[in-house]
């Protein structure tokens, strides 16, 4: 109850950090729509799309205590099974901007 409260008379709050990376910037907006079964506004939605390219079009704030690395890899490994165990191995490599494919096995 206190959720539908919300949903209706409040509404969502969006923090960049909140948002599903998967998602672009528009289905993260109408997301809390779609599961209140309601269908956005096509023109409330372009304004919400480019209030929020506006707001973060530089760097996204985020929170202080966050921290982290940035991992930059120059190889990766890909092994798909299979039922006969003759697995594929595949292997992505670096090499200045490009990246190579090859096969380690079978």
């Amino acid at each position: 109850m206190l959720t539908r409260l919300r949903r209706e008379h409040i509404g969502f709050i969006f923090q960049f950090f909140n948002l599903l990376p998967m998602l672009t910037a528009a289905e993260n907006i109408a997301l809390p729509l779609k599961l209140a079964g309601e269908k956005p506004d096509r023109e409330w939605l372009e304004m919400q799309v480019a209030a929020v390219q506006a707001r973060f079009a530089s760097d996204v704030p985020r929170p202080s205590n966050w921290g982290g690395i940035r991992v930059v890899p120059s190889r990766f490994e890909f092994w798909q099974g299979r039922e006969s165990r003759l697995h594929d191995r595949l292997v992505w490599t670096r090499e200045g901007d490009r990246w190579t494919i090859g096969r380690l096995a079978p």
